[in-house]
Protein backbone atom coordinates (compact mmCIF):
# COMPACT_ATOMS: atom_id res chain seq x y z
CA UNK A 1 0.00 0.00 0.00
CA UNK A 2 1.36 3.33 -1.10
CA UNK A 3 -0.10 6.80 1.20
CA UNK A 4 0.47 10.54 -0.60
CA UNK A 5 0.73 13.58 0.38
CA UNK A 6 -1.30 16.27 -0.75
CA UNK A 7 0.76 17.72 -3.13
CA UNK A 8 1.37 13.87 -4.33
CA UNK A 9 4.44 12.87 -2.98
CA UNK A 10 4.53 9.34 -1.32
CA UNK A 11 3.99 9.76 2.85
CA UNK A 12 4.02 6.23 3.67
CA UNK A 13 4.85 2.79 1.94
CA UNK A 14 3.41 -0.49 3.62
CA UNK A 15 5.46 -3.24 2.17
CA UNK A 16 4.20 -6.85 1.80
CA UNK A 17 4.47 -9.69 4.19
CA UNK A 18 8.03 -11.62 3.60
CA UNK A 19 8.91 -14.70 5.96
CA UNK A 20 6.76 -13.34 8.76
CA UNK A 21 8.12 -10.20 8.51
CA UNK A 22 6.44 -6.39 6.86
CA UNK A 23 8.50 -2.99 6.27
CA UNK A 24 6.98 0.23 7.06
CA UNK A 25 8.50 2.98 5.46
CA UNK A 26 7.82 6.52 6.17
CA UNK A 27 8.86 9.59 3.81
CA UNK A 28 9.24 13.06 4.72
CA UNK A 29 8.02 15.95 2.09
CA UNK A 30 11.58 16.40 0.18
CA UNK A 31 10.80 12.19 -0.96
CA UNK A 32 13.08 9.96 1.55
CA UNK A 33 12.88 7.92 4.16
CA UNK A 34 12.40 9.36 7.80
CA UNK A 35 12.08 6.13 9.55
CA UNK A 36 11.25 2.37 9.05
CA UNK A 37 8.95 0.40 11.59
CA UNK A 38 8.68 -3.03 10.86
CA UNK A 39 5.85 -5.77 12.13
CA UNK A 40 6.76 -9.18 13.03
CA UNK A 41 4.57 -12.28 13.45
CA UNK A 42 6.96 -14.84 14.50
CA UNK A 43 8.31 -15.98 17.95
CA UNK A 44 7.57 -12.73 19.16
CA UNK A 45 5.21 -9.91 18.00
CA UNK A 46 5.58 -6.67 16.68
CA UNK A 47 2.78 -4.53 15.35
CA UNK A 48 2.39 -0.91 14.27
CA UNK A 49 -0.26 1.19 13.80
CA UNK A 50 -0.30 4.47 12.26
CA UNK A 51 -3.01 7.26 12.81
CA UNK A 52 -2.80 9.93 9.79
CA UNK A 53 -3.90 13.04 10.36
CA UNK A 54 -5.39 14.41 6.76
CA UNK A 55 -1.96 13.46 4.73
CA UNK A 56 0.57 12.85 7.55
CA UNK A 57 1.17 10.50 9.49
CA UNK A 58 0.68 12.36 13.29
CA UNK A 59 0.88 9.64 15.39
CA UNK A 60 2.20 5.80 15.80
CA UNK A 61 1.73 2.94 18.36
CA UNK A 62 3.72 0.07 18.34
CA UNK A 63 2.57 -3.31 20.24
CA UNK A 64 5.86 -5.68 21.04
CA UNK A 65 5.30 -8.94 22.77
CA UNK A 66 8.52 -10.62 22.91
CA UNK A 67 7.11 -14.21 23.25
CA UNK A 68 7.13 -16.16 26.49
CA UNK A 69 7.77 -13.11 28.49
CA UNK A 70 5.90 -11.75 31.00
CA UNK A 71 5.82 -8.26 29.85
CA UNK A 72 4.76 -6.52 26.97
CA UNK A 73 5.56 -3.39 25.58
CA UNK A 74 3.63 0.35 23.93
CA UNK A 75 5.49 2.59 21.94
CA UNK A 76 3.58 6.14 21.11
CA UNK A 77 5.28 8.08 18.06
CA UNK A 78 4.43 11.65 17.49
CA UNK A 79 5.14 13.38 13.69
CA UNK A 80 5.57 16.52 12.92
CA UNK A 81 3.22 17.74 9.41
CA UNK A 82 6.32 17.08 7.41
CA UNK A 83 6.32 13.34 8.68
CA UNK A 84 9.40 13.66 11.14
CA UNK A 85 9.38 12.05 14.48
CA UNK A 86 9.26 13.98 17.26
CA UNK A 87 9.37 12.20 20.50
CA UNK A 88 8.29 8.75 21.64
CA UNK A 89 7.30 7.04 25.06
CA UNK A 90 8.17 3.23 25.85
CA UNK A 91 5.47 1.60 28.22
CA UNK A 92 6.07 -1.48 29.81
CA UNK A 93 3.34 -3.43 30.76
CA UNK A 94 2.60 -4.49 33.74
CA UNK A 95 4.78 -1.94 35.34
CA UNK A 96 6.95 -2.84 38.53
CA UNK A 97 7.78 0.61 39.19
CA UNK A 98 6.45 4.12 38.82
CA UNK A 99 9.45 4.94 36.27
CA UNK A 100 7.86 1.48 34.35
CA UNK A 101 4.34 3.49 34.31
CA UNK A 102 5.79 7.29 33.52
CA UNK A 103 7.46 5.55 30.50
CA UNK A 104 11.02 6.09 28.38
CA UNK A 105 10.76 8.87 26.86
CA UNK A 106 12.97 9.91 23.60
CA UNK A 107 13.20 12.82 21.20
CA UNK A 108 14.39 12.38 17.78
CA UNK A 109 17.62 13.85 16.35
CA UNK A 110 17.42 15.00 13.11
CA UNK A 111 20.34 15.44 11.93
CA UNK A 112 21.59 11.79 13.41
CA UNK A 113 18.22 10.25 12.60
CA UNK A 114 18.19 8.31 15.78
CA UNK A 115 16.07 8.70 19.22
CA UNK A 116 18.01 10.16 21.85
CA UNK A 117 16.89 9.16 25.28
CA UNK A 118 15.83 11.67 27.76
CA UNK A 119 17.43 12.12 31.39
CA UNK A 120 14.73 12.77 33.73
CA UNK A 121 16.19 16.10 36.36
CA UNK A 122 15.19 16.65 39.53
CA UNK A 123 15.15 20.00 40.91
CA UNK A 124 15.47 20.57 44.45
CA UNK A 125 14.78 24.13 46.23
CA UNK A 126 18.20 24.49 48.01
CA UNK A 127 18.20 26.24 51.18
CA UNK A 128 19.18 29.92 51.25
CA UNK A 129 22.19 31.28 52.95
CA UNK A 130 22.18 33.40 56.07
Amino acid sequence: MIYHFAGGGISVKVYPWVDGKQLIAIYSLQGGVVITLENINLSCHVSNTLFPFLWIVGEGKEHFNPGASLYWYETEIRFEPDNEPVWEIAYRYPPKSIEDAMGEKYLWNRSQKRWMKQAVVIETIQPSAP
